[in-house]
């Protein structure tokens, strides 16, 4: 179950693409993403290992 209050979000190819790029070449770690850019750090883990 999510956090009460929060929606369900639709996330573009290229917003995950985004956010994958930062992990994989920029070096940020899922935690770094999660805090600076409000994604949590469970779904950009299942983006890197579903795009790799």
């Amino acid at each position: 179950m999510g956090k009460k209050g929060t929606s369900h979000r639709k996330w573009s190819k290229e917003e995950k693409l985004h956010y994958i790029h930062l992990h994989l070449d920029e070096h940020l770690s899922v935690r770094e993403i999660e805090r600076k850019y409000g994604v949590g750090s469970s779904l950009v883990s299942a983006w890197v290992k579903r795009y790799l």
